[in-house]
């Protein structure tokens, strides 16, 4: 891992990914103008019932792999479960990547296919759904055969008069320090569409290829002024809420991933 990485996580430790509130029009048009063409990220938080524990929300992953799998189903899934995390939530979250075209097939499949899978879902917790639109900036080549990866989150909202285009524009241009230093891992950003209950604007997220990379990433925020670099986008761009860690289980991918 290059130097000049660093710096670019250093700013993403600020800031990352997940939830709520209406995307205003402006936000829209001007997100929509950007090269990168956004994707429906399907997220399903759930919350524990009484008596039921992380390993059995751990078991649903496989179960519904075997469901997509058996239904040859195209889009990525990412089980979530927490790391390091600060503060009040979901218990664990399911994430789905696929055209916004694609959803009614997605959810077609699941109610007419899915009885038994959501019966076992519904019995270990109590979920949520929201939608979001995506973006990825960066992935490492990497991540291809990835099964478990390690993702920075925490919600953002902008600084009073900062555009848009200014928080894409610093995004992008992170994507770009981080290809050129060959990061391991992954980077995006998302926006919170409908369902969401979450009050910031926004979510960005690094993904860590392995514990390897969490632990140069940390030792960067700590030791080596990443913290003062984090410090600092705050003051220019956006508020942030304290970042959790959160291992990320492939649990199916498209043939193009």
């Amino acid at each position: 891992m290059k130097g000049n990485v660093f710096f670019s996580v250093g700013v993403f430790l600020t800031g990352l990914f997940l939830l709520s509130g209406s995307l205003m029009a402006a936000h829209h048009e001007e997100a929509e103008a950007e090269p990168q063409q956004a994707v429906a990220q399907l997220l399903t938080f759930c919350r524990l019932n009484e008596g039921k524990t992380m390993q059995d929300a751990q078991a649903l992953g496989p179960m519904w792999g075997r469901f997509f799998k058996k239904q040859d189903m195209q889009q990525l899934a990412v089980l979530g479960t927490p790391m390091f995390r600060t503060g009040d939530g979901s218990d664990f979250f399911f994430m789905n990547f696929l055209p916004f075209n694609a959803i009614s097939g997605f959810y077609g499949t699941i109610q007419a296919k899915a009885a038994k899978e959501m019966a076992a879902t519904n019995e270990v917790a109590t979920c949520s759904r929201a939608l979001h639109n995506y973006r990825n900036l960066y992935y490492s080549p990497t991540m291809a055969g990835n099964d478990v990866a390690y993702m920075h989150l925490s919600r953002c909202t902008r600084n009073e008069g900062v555009e848009w285009s200014s928080i894409m524009e610093q995004a992008q241009g992170m994507a770009a320090r981080l290809k050129e230093g060959e990061f391991k891992g992954l980077l995006g950003i998302s926006f919170p569409q409908y369902g969401s209950q979450m009050e910031e604007e926004f979510v960005r997220f690094v993904v860590m290829q392995d514990l390897d990379v969490l632990g140069q990433v940390g030792d960067y925020y700590a030791n080596q002024r990443g913290w003062q670099v984090a410090e600092n986008y705050g003051k220019t761009h956006a508020q942030c809420t304290r970042p959790t860690i959160w291992a990320g289980t492939t649990i199916n991918r498209s043939r193009a991933n």
